[in-house]
């Protein structure tokens, strides 16, 4: 995770049909209305200025939303992936900016109270009777046993007066969730040395990436390289087959170009042309002769190139002050669905966390518990690991049956030979590809290696679990300076307040 981002609050802007035979008696009049849900709408401070949440950390994969007439619950819906009604996001808004909609018919004037919940679990039945009132509502609490951060859960609640002008009512999400940023930093000495060169590439699964064609020939020679091409057709030209014209046969019957007919005279064993492209497919022609009457001829080879972006993990090897085992207790991972805070059942589910990772984010519900930091600190080898962009580049060759030079190619039998040529050639070209999208410049996780730590001392530091906030990002900041005492000293801020908590430290 980016420790320099953070999400304070959720806001969301909701407009989709939501059915519901959930209407109350009374003779009011109705009006059809937008629910409105916006992300990132507020904006944090932090120690250093600005941040923005995790493009994570605004996913919504399914939300509910629910309209309420004092306690009675008088219309909902449910949106997201795999859902009837899918997710409904409000054109033109992506990123951490991405909004969603939802719309709702017959709603009553008055007064009504909405509440949003997203990332809820799937097996929850929002039909089931006890969701049939706010107290329901209230009364609930989710259990999460391993916090990711696209799976984030987010509530919102607010009442709106409702006239007969009311067309789009707007409220925000906030993260049930607090974030905890463990950061260590070396004072008063050499930052640690990282090695580029010495630089691992994971790429991240891309079956479903999107695939397409490239059609810019520039691009193709530029990422691939016809020489590459070229390199592939040359090993496989041992055709031996009477489907192939044979070059001698063509000067024979005068149906070769004059080209053609003086490189057959020369001692090159094969020539390929590049021929014109036509409607962004690229075709090349080989002339092929090794002195077998079986083995001299031409035939045209067509090109279909592609490309899909790819994420991929560059791990730096780094050298300098390092964290060997780290350990968090008292996370809570039970939390009641209530939007006020500390309001509901007791929580009461805590866990510790055990990492071989610094500089990453970790969250919990709201603790009432005292969470409890163990660092180990020596001198080592570790990795950060950089969330960088490629874009791959691959390419289809299909040959034509025979040649007798035709002004275009639409006389051409092309068959994909998938016995001969590569059916699915992805090319490691530049480390997998281009990079297009550099990333943060700040490691998303540093990773422990396989080296042994020396100098090791073991810090402890307790956060108390009451001020800890749901919606909120800490970030936890140990400083260690060896060359003075050897000890670490701790700080804990608070971005969304931009202030320091006073808690104890030691070691």
């Amino acid at each position: 995770m980016k420790i320099k981002k953070l999400i304070w609050a959720l806001a969301v802007v909701l407009g989709i049909t939501a059915c519901t035979s959930e209407m109350p008696v009374e003779n009011k009049d109705r009006v059809g209305l937008s629910v409105m849900l916006s992300v990132g709408r507020n904006e944090t401070k932090a120690v250093g200025g600005d941040v923005n949440p995790y493009f994570e950390e605004v996913q919504v994969s399914r939300y509910h939303v629910a309209i309420f007439e004092g306690d009675k619950r008088i219309a909902h819906g449910e949106y997201g992936l795999g859902l009837s009604q899918g997710l409904q996001v409000v054109d033109g808004t992506e990123g951490i900016s991405i909004k969603y909609k939802a719309h709702f018919e017959d709603i009553p004037e008055g007064s009504v109270s909405v509440y949003v919940i997203a990332n809820y679990p799937s097996d929850w039945n929002f039909d089931d009777v006890k969701w049939g009132s706010f107290a329901g509502y209230q009364k609930e609490s989710v259990i999460t046993e391993l916090f990711k951060a696209e799976e984030l859960v987010k509530v919102g609640y607010k009442t709106f007066p409702v006239t007969s002008t009311t067309t789009q009512l707007e409220l925000s999400l906030v993260q049930l969730t607090a974030g905890i940023d463990l950061l260590l930093k070396q004072a008063g000495e050499v930052d640690p040395v990282e090695d580029p060169d010495k630089s691992e590439y994971v790429f991240l699964d891309a079956s479903e990436e999107k695939v397409y064609d490239i059609t810019n020939e520039q691009e193709v020679e530029e990422n691939i390289g016809f020489e590459i091409i070229k390199s592939t057709i040359s090993r496989f030209l041992e055709i031996r087959s009477p489907e192939y014209r044979r070059a001698s046969e063509l000067i024979t019957d005068g149906d070769w170009n004059k080209n053609g007919k003086d490189w057959f005279g020369k001692n090159d064993d094969k020539v390929y042309e590049k021929l014109q492209p036509e409607n962004g497919v690229l075709y090349f022609r080989a002339y092929v002769k090794d002195g077998s009457k079986f083995n001299d001829y031409v035939t045209d080879f067509k090109i279909v190139a592609y490309g899909r972006d790819v994420d991929c993990d560059v791990k730096v090897p780094v050298t300098g002050l390092l964290t060997g085992e780290t350990s968090l207790s008292g996370l809570n991972k039970e939390s009641d669905i209530a939007i006020f805070s500390k309001e509901g059942p007791e929580n009461t589910k805590y866990k510790a966390l055990t990492m071989s990772s610094f500089n990453t984010r970790f969250y919990t519900y709201e603790p009432k518990n005292d969470l409890i930091l163990n660092v180990e600190v020596g001198t080592g080898t570790n990795k950060n690991v950089y969330r960088k962009k490629f874009r791959q580049y691959g390419y289809k060759i299909y040959r034509g049956r025979w040649i007798n030079e035709p002004k275009d190619h639409s006389a051409y039998d092309w068959k994909g030979g998938e016995g001969k040529f590569p059916v699915d050639a992805w090319l490691e070209v530049s480390k997998g590809g281009r990079v297009i999208d550099e990333g943060s410049k700040t490691p998303i996780r540093t990773e422990t290696g396989n080296g042994e730590l020396t100098n090791v001392k073991t810090y402890s530091l307790t956060i108390p679990g009451s001020t800890i906030t749901k919606g909120h990002v800490y970030q936890v900041i140990g400083k260690y300076n060896s060359s003075v005492s050897g000890d670490i000293e701790w700080q804990v801020a608070d971005w969304t307040t931009n202030h320091t908590i006073n808690i104890g430290f030691g070691r």
